[in-house]
C-alpha cells in the first residue's frame, strides 16, 4: 500500500513546541488504525515527551490550523 494511502506523522519540533503533521492528504487525514498508531508512536517519542507544547497539525490543505507564530518558523 502507498505511503499516502497509510500515512504518516512527521514531528517538528522548535524550542519547547512539538508540532505533529498528519501526512495522509489524499484520506483528508482519516484516522485508521495504522495513523493512531503513527500517532501514538510519536506521541511517546523522547522528542515530543520533553516538550512543554504539543500541537497537532494536518498540513496546509486537509486541516484547521491557526497562523504560524512568529516564534514557530516552519
Amino acid at each position: 500500500m502507498p505511503a499516502e494511502d497509510t500515512g504518516t506523522v512527521e514531528v517538528v519540533r522548535e524550542d519547547g513546541l512539538a508540532v505533529l503533521v498528519l501526512r495522509r492528504e489524499r484520506k483528508r487525514n482519516a484516522l485508521s488504525t495504522h495513523m493512531e498508531n503513527e500517532l501514538l508512536a510519536s506521541l511517546r517519542s523522547t522528542e515530543v515527551a520533553s516538550s512543554r507544547a504539543v500541537v497537532v497539525s494536518g498540513g496546509d490543505t486537509v486541516f484547521w490550523r491557526a497562523p504560524t507564530s512568529p516564534n514557530c518558523a516552519r
